[in-house]
């Protein structure tokens, strides 16, 4: 699950085979989120569930989405 949150903010939990997951937070700059959005492609399959939070902002929500479509290799879904 990817969470967009305010402050611009973006929250994942990254989950590994055996169940384990971690929560992580990081800044929406574009190089950084490209550069998770490349670790998350290497993994088989890889799915994000985007949920932006009330306080985030749609620049951020379009950010990740864009940031998606030009990996173009993870399926995402949009929660509200």
């Amino acid at each position: 699950m990817n969470a967009v949150l305010k402050n611009d903010r973006i929250g994942f939990w990254q989950f590994r085979a055996g169940g384990d997951a971690d929560y992580v937070e990081t800044y929406c700059a574009m190089p950084k989120l490209r550069s998770i959005l490349r670790r998350v492609a290497l993994a088989a399959n890889p799915v994000l569930i985007i949920q932006p939070t009330a306080q985030s902002r749609i620049k951020n929500l379009v950010a990740v989405v864009d940031a998606l479509q030009l990996n173009g290799r993870i399926t995402y879904m949009l929660v509200f």
